[in-house]
């Protein structure tokens, strides 16, 4: 599957997130983050057991961290560039078959611009 250079794309998650996805991999395995279409602002972001998300060919690998894994749609990519991707989570709830929705949390995105170096 192609990914990205990773240099183009910056991903950061918050220690939120990553206790959350700790705990999510404690009860299933790997997971697997997934943007789907649409801004990156505050978007929800969709948890699946690895094993259980098959991605089409418009679905590309911007990051690992730990055991996740980070998708979103091919057409997404260039409102990613010269930006710093924020992975977080919080109180609320996520996606419908999200994994982390029926414990009351979810996880979203924020994009902050990234400087010219």
């Amino acid at each position: 599957m192609f990914s990205p250079p990773e240099a183009t794309i910056s991903v950061v998650v918050t220690k939120a997130a990553a206790r959350l996805l700790s705990k999510l991999h404690d009860q299933c395995g790997p997971v697997v983050l997934y943007q789907g279409k649409g801004s990156f602002a505050s978007k929800n972001l969709d948890c699946f057991p690895s094993r259980e998300f098959l991605p089409s060919s418009n679905e590309l690998i911007i990051a690992s961290f730990g055991n996740a894994t980070l998708y979103v749609r091919k057409d997404d990519i260039e409102s990613l560039r010269q930006r710093q991707l924020v992975v977080d989570a919080g109180h609320g709830n996520g996606g419908l078959f999200s994994m982390e929705r029926r414990l009351g949390v979810r996880f979203f995105t924020r994009l902050r611009k990234v400087p010219n170096i």
